[in-house]
């Protein structure tokens, strides 16, 4: 695609981002395995600039610059962001993300920027922008940069936590990903969930059909929590609950949602079932009365959602179903896990203390189980062991398997950061506070004590959906900020 900034500015950082973004790919992976685009991108960049760099096993890179002149007594500093990026399209929109570039969109203002139908790719590749805008500057006047790129963190955090540690000596970390002006940031505690199922000879005279909703907008499970965006796996499962209540003596045959990453609000999902023919206007009339539910309830966070029903045609019919036992067993499961928004923030007015999401159902090819995601976001510990006592307790009632597959700490508030003494003239107009991610600061923090640690990353508005963007002007603004910021740095 040919180049969209031309005249815009911050022109390094937009041209920075653009180059990034065409860097195919920059889906998460299995660690170690096969070439990836991002992480070889930024080792050609230290190349051209003649810096050292540092590329793990992982495909984690550092990429190192000394001080500028009259900054070599400041500590070093660590600017880190994240290669990786949610891989997410809207229905219809077919798009390779091995192979194939974010097509991206520059709106008629001039100042809006999106991509064409997926996730923009801007949490963190506009971060990486600026780091990299940092990187070739002769101007911009600094302490000496470890610059931190690392894999995965859209999935496991796994870059993070098996990077390598002897090379970094930074005492001041700053965060990318964490948006301005940042003093602490959530942690998250994903849960796996594995309800068995029994496979059984599809019951004689039952026809099949499917219910799929599309059209929500997702989005981050921390950052637009608030929102209460509708969840598109426990939306159809209401509509599975209303047709129990109903006597419908459905089967499940299958059930797939979500965007295969726990942290994310599933926008999508499909379910398959059974039922006697006798019950086929009773399940169209349910499917049609939630339409029109889920459109009142959602009218102002969810605008676009629609539920639609369809009986399958001979051809697509299968010859098995689950029982009725382990059909029960999943919707219960599905009614009474927590999602959503779980508390909001004593200090601060739209921002999360504790959230649950049911991010992913999934049925793996090579087991009798469906695999589902809880993903709990907090700010709070004790707000984590709640909401972990809450899951792990429907699991236990509706005798179904789990296990924690992932534990990040939180990056706990500290507004006496000596980096924000510094950076909190710059941003006089925007109070210290604390992201709404779990950003890699935790881990981090863990890995390097001692050091001092603040986000002035850039704004983004629904990441991890195909909605996501931002605007050049407010781009603007952060990167005047983030510059000034390295530079008060000197009286470090």
């Amino acid at each position: 695609m040919s180049y969209v900034f031309d005249g815009l500015e911050p022109k390094a950082v937009l041209k920075n981002f653009y180059d990034f973004s065409q860097a195919a790919p920059r889906m998460n992976m299995e660690s170690g395995v096969g070439a990836y685009g991002g992480s070889n991108f930024l080792v050609e960049f230290a190349k051209k600039l003649g810096l050292d760099y540092y590329q793990d096993e992982n495909l984690n890179v550092i990429i190192y610059k000394p001080a500028t002149p009259g900054y070599e007594h400041v500590p070093t500093v660590m600017l880190e962001g994240h290669i990786d990026m949610v891989c997410a399209a809207d229905d219809g929109v077919e798009h390779d993300w091995e192979h194939d570039p974010v097509e991206i969109v520059v709106d008629d203002d001039k100042d809006t920027v999106h991509a064409n139908g997926t996730t923009l790719g801007a949490d963190d590749g506009l971060g990486i922008a600026m780091i990299m805008a940092v990187l070739e500057s002769k101007e911009i006047e600094h302490p000496a940069l470890e610059c931190v790129f690392t894999i995965n963190e859209e999935t496991d955090m796994y870059g993070a936590l098996h990077l390598h540690y002897e090379k970094l000596k930074s005492k001041i970390v700053i965060s990318m990903d964490a948006t301005r002006i940042s003093l602490g940031g959530g942690g998250q505690y994903d849960l796996e969930l594995l309800p068995s199922y029994e496979k059984i000879p599809a019951r004689e005279g039952d026809i099949q059909g499917e219910i799929r909703i599309s059209g929500l907008l997702g989005g981050h499970s921390g950052k637009n929590a608030y929102m209460e965006r509708g969840n598109a796996n426990v939306l159809v499962c209401r509509v599975l609950s209303e047709l129990e209540k109903k006597n419908v003596p459905f089967r499940l045959i299958s059930f797939i949602g979500g965007e295969f990453t726990s942290c994310a609000i599933a926008r999508n999902a499909v379910c398959r079932l059974a039922f006697p023919e006798a019950c086929r206007d009773t399940v169209a009339a349910t499917v049609e009365e939630y339409a029109k539910t889920f459109k009142t309830e959602l009218e102002v966070p969810d605008p676009y959602v629609e539920l639609e029903y369809k009986q399958l045609a001979a051809g697509e019919m299968v010859s098995e179903t689950m029982d009725d036992a382990s059909t029960a067993k999943f919707v219960n499961l599905m009614i009474t896990l927590p999602d959503g928004l779980n508390s909001l923030h004593k200090y601060f007015d739209h921002k999360y203390d504790s959230t649950v999401n049911v991010g992913v159902v999934e049925m793996p090819e090579d087991k009798n189980c469906l695999r589902l995601t809880a993903c709990i976001r907090y700010e709070s510990a004790s707000k984590l062991v709640l909401a972990r006592d809450k899951v792990c307790r429907v699991c236990d009632l509706c005798g179904v398997p789990y296990r924690n597959f992932e534990d990040l700490a939180q990056w706990e508030y500290n507004p006496r950061s000596r980096a924000y003494e510094l950076a909190k003239e710059i941003y006089s107009d925007i109070p210290g506070a604390i992201g709404q991610g779990c950003c890699e600061m935790g881990i981090f923090i863990k890995n390097m004590p001692g050091v001092d640690a603040i986000g002035l990353g850039p704004v983004v508005d629904s990441p991890h959906s195909p909605k996501e963007k931002f605007q050049i002007g407010i781009l603007a603004e952060d990167w005047e900020r983030f510059v000034k910021t390295l530079k008060a740095l000197k009286d470090y």
